[in-house]
């Protein structure tokens, strides 16, 4: 088998032309890919940051959601008086109106008035 010019010159610049290709578009392309593949792990580690943040922001919203239930059943007033449950029970229940003499809140108002001047009184002297 014969080699002759024209198979070394095919072979030099199929090399040329494989040097070219390489180096002008494979390198970039593959830097651009793994820029990306880069990027997306960032974007990824972030989300599951924010994530974490927003489960523990959740957490810490119910830790305080208990802690204000357990405050409230403990502070919450007893009604133990049956008169005082009596008039809570029926609160939703419309009230009727009481009539009520005028004789009545006149004296009212006038007990007030002495029992309000009388203490004022007090107070400036």
């Amino acid at each position: 088998m014969e080699i002759n010019a024209t198979l070394v010159v095919q072979m030099v610049h199929f090399f040329v032309a494989w040097v070219m290709f390489k180096k002008l578009l494979l390198e970039p392309a593959l830097e651009v890919i793994l820029a990306d593949t880069a990027e997306q792990r960032n974007a990824q580690g972030k989300i599951a940051t924010l994530r974490s943040d927003v489960v523990q922001h959740k957490d810490k919203k119910a830790a305080q959601w208990s802690a204000y239930q357990h405050h409230f059943r403990k502070e919450m007033p007893r009604v133990t008086d049956e008169k005082e449950f009596f008039l809570f029970r029926n609160l939703g229940k419309p009230l009727k109106p009481i009539i009520v003499d005028h004789s009545v809140v006149r004296e009212a108002k006038k007990r007030l008035e002495k029992v309000l001047v009388k203490k004022l009184g007090q107070v400036n002297e």
